[in-house]
């Protein structure tokens, strides 16, 4: 786990005057925003065992972890339906839904008691977040800085104020936020995607 303070020499210097806490706050900002809408933090939820008439249930997520897609689910490893998933299984006996994005739902009614189900979701990091993962930091730590100097840049009547800088850093922050949902959604290869791939 990288703490935000370790992104600080890839901001600070960009951003002269800033105290290093609002710049870590900031850091912090930059990163919901990145995982929560590139879709890069993919992760399977350990098995839930179903219980009879219960069609609700919550996942196990990394510490400061949140929910911000579902791709897939899977009941006793058979693939359910996800509605909006290219690709989801429409013949399968069971959808599966995330309407709080705390809770998997199963549909379209209880399955029978004791059934593994898992899900895989795209996580981003909660307020209470003290720091990234290693992996992601490694892979991501250019771009989320990217983000967190574009927003230090926006504050009003500070030191280092700089809207010119905060809108070319914005635009580079989302251009590599669209750059990393694509390498992604090909699976991290410089392959083109197939007209008929899955996308999860």
């Amino acid at each position: 786990m990288k703490p935000w303070d370790t992104f600080l020499p890839d901001v600070l210097p960009h951003c002269p005057g800033c105290p290093d806490l609002v710049a870590e706050d900031e850091i912090r900002n930059a990163a919901e925003e990145f995982l929560e809408k590139a879709f890069v933090w993919r992760y399977w939820t350990p098995a839930m065992l179903t219980a009879l008439d219960q069609t609700s249930y919550t996942p196990l997520l990394p510490a400061g972890a949140r929910i911000v897609k579902l791709h897939e689910a899977t009941l006793n490893n058979l693939p359910m339906y996800i509605e909006g998933v290219r690709g989801g299984d429409t013949g399968a006996a069971y959808k599966a839904s995330t309407p709080d994005l705390k809770t998997i739902q199963v549909g379209p009614d209880a399955p029978a008691a004791d059934l593994a189900l898992k899900a895989r979701v795209s996580l981003s990091i909660t307020k209470a977040s003290t720091g990234l993962l290693d992996e992601l930091y490694d892979a991501y730590s250019r771009q989320i800085a990217y983000g967190a100097v574009a927003r230090i840049c926006a504050h009003a009547d500070k030191p280092y104020s700089n809207p010119t800088k905060s809108g070319t850093e914005r635009e580079r922050f989302l251009d590599a936020i669209t750059n990393a949902k694509a390498d992604k959604a090909r699976g991290n290869s410089s392959q083109p995607m197939r007209v008929r791939g899955h996308f999860f």
